[in-house]
């Protein structure tokens, strides 16, 4: 509600991603709003063990940070949530790896996820800011922490039972952030695999 705020700029996303400090700004930002919904974001180095489901294989897949940013010639500055990703090849991922990406994240339960979680599930607003966090990563240098996050709310709706007013969102505005192809598609066939949900949908 910020009537003096202006569009981010293509040269102002490319100074961002560029300049070391101001990305990991934008990384602390994205760790105070999983803060705010009950989430905490383990970096590379922290070993503590991210609560995402009880399946080894479905967990292990949620925190993998194989992903990598998305590189400038394939930035889309369209922001429609509706419009179709981006997509990216195997050539561009490698090529825009960026060394303080590297390694695994995590997203786990903060502690006080109960009253948070609540909060998110009866707050339907925070939807759509959710939407605009997801885009934000992508278009400055964190596009591989949005599977990690879609990935850990598919596992607390399934398999948790927790955020479960946060699937419509989940499904077709937030999953539809993700850029990488493959990345989308393991998720929309995590999603398929509990046909008991999709026909909420």
């Amino acid at each position: 509600m910020n009537f003096h705020a202006k569009e981010l700029q293509l040269h102002e996303m490319k100074a961002i991603k560029k300049d070391k400090p101001a990305k990991n700004r934008v990384l602390k930002s994205f760790e105070m709003m999983l803060d705010f919904y009950g989430m905490r974001l383990i970096k590379p180095g922290n070993h503590a063990v991210a609560v995402c489901g009880n399946d080894k294989h479905l967990s292990q897949n949620s925190v993998e940070a194989e992903l990598t940013t998305v590189d400038d010639k394939a930035h889309d500055d369209r922001t429609d949530p509706h419009l179709p990703p981006v997509e990216t090849t195997k050539g561009q991922k490698q090529a825009s790896q960026d060394v303080s990406n590297r390694g695994v994240f995590r997203i786990e339960r903060a502690e006080n996820y109960r009253e948070r979680y609540a909060h998110l599930n009866r707050s339907r607003h925070n939807y759509l800011r959710i939407t605009r966090i997801l885009k934000s990563l992508g278009e400055l240098g964190w596009e591989h922490l949005k599977p990690i996050f879609v990935r850990f709310v598919l596992e607390e709706i399934f398999l948790k039972k927790e955020l479960e007013n946060t699937l419509e969102s989940c499904v077709h505005y937030w999953l539809e952030t993700i850029r990488d192809k493959d990345a989308r598609r393991e998720l929309k066939k995590f999603v398929e695999e509990h046909c008991d949900y999709v026909e909420r949908l």
